[in-house]
């Protein structure tokens, strides 16, 4: 198991898994979050690597209700959701141009830096 001290560099943790400890996000970001964009992302990361057998756990139950369900309505008269899937559609619409206008100001500005579209794509 190897240990990098240098910052900026990832080590391994004593569980082996890559320790972000050392990472620090930028401060000179001209974009601000909004208080609910504020995390905690390395209490994240390490949740992630503690609990990662949740998301295989979920994707199982996922796949065994989709199968399960389609077995149970086989034989019965389909639902007419279209009403309801206009709505759920217009949602999606709506929450993504939001997302657009979100992220669109700090990705062009990112473009027209000096590093172009790899420090946007890699580091917007």
């Amino acid at each position: 198991m190897a240990s990098n001290n240098n910052a900026g560099y990832l080590s391994l943790t004593k569980d082996g898994f890559l320790d972000y400890g050392n990472i620090k996000l930028d401060e000179n970001s001209t974009w601000s979050p909004y208080n609910f964009e504020v995390v905690d992302w390395q209490e994240t990361v390490r949740w992630m690597h503690r609990d990662w057998w949740v998301p295989h756990v979920t994707g199982v139950m996922y796949i065994a209700v989709i199968f399960g369900l389609q077995a149970i309505m086989k034989d019965k008269k389909p639902f007419d959701l279209r009403r309801e899937l206009f709505w759920w559609n217009a949602a999606l619409g709506i929450f993504s141009i939001f997302g657009f206008f979100r992220i669109a100001p700090q990705f062009i500005q990112e473009m027209f830096s000096s590093n172009g579209i790899y420090s946007a794509i890699c580091y917007g």
